[in-house]
């Protein structure tokens, strides 16, 4: 096969070049590719991360579905909290954004949706504090994790410390007012001869 004459100024000037110089450009190659890989790689990286972006929102719409289908009703999506911690005594502002705030019946949830192989998992531990950051920071009754790859609805319960505050404060609001109403009917009782 013969190569076009056009080529030939370009092979005369490559054979031209000392085998020295072929074998350091072929070394600085081979070292750029063992050691940062090539600019494909990058590419072929960004190009994941996107994708995984594109099916987390695919997820997160999907979810309304899922969570309407297991009888919640919607209250709001993307909603965002400011929580504020004290750090040596100095307030800072944290600002969260849970994926849904859902409602059955009287109780109201955070239902945060995930996607993915360990994500949602609760063995996951980015999983697992950023649910428990929301259970403590949001004002709502639980949480829910929703697993977008099982298509499944999790309720979330961390326990008698953080579960078990809101009824001990209703538990002692309900003692309180029942004394009250107890005493105002001995007091009446007493004001109008019954005792």
């Amino acid at each position: 096969m013969q190569t076009p004459e056009s080529w030939q100024p370009w092979l005369e000037l490559i054979a031209r070049v000392p085998a020295a110089v072929w074998i350091f450009v072929a070394a600085t190659v081979g070292y750029s590719v063992w050691r940062g890989g090539g600019w494909w790689q990058r590419g072929a990286g960004e190009r994941a991360l996107k994708r995984r972006q594109r099916i987390a929102e695919q997820a997160e719409i999907d979810a309304a579905g899922v969570l309407r289908s297991a009888g919640y009703h919607i209250l709001d999506a993307q909603v965002e909290h400011h929580w504020t911690i004290l750090l040596d005594g100095e307030a800072h502002s944290i600002e969260l954004r849970a994926d849904y705030l859902v409602s059955r019946g009287p109780r109201r949830y955070v239902a945060e949706v995930k996607s993915g192989r360990s994500a949602p998992s609760i063995s996951t531990a980015a999983t697992r504090r950023q649910l428990l950051e929301y259970r403590v920071a949001y004002p709502v009754d639980g949480i829910l994790l929703v697993d977008m790859e099982a298509v499944e609805i999790h309720v979330v319960d961390f326990g008698d410390r953080i579960e078990q505050r809101p009824r001990r404060a209703r538990a002692f609001a309900t003692l309180l007012f029942g004394a009250l109403i107890g005493a105002g009917a001995a007091w009446s009782a007493a004001r109008f001869g019954f005792l």
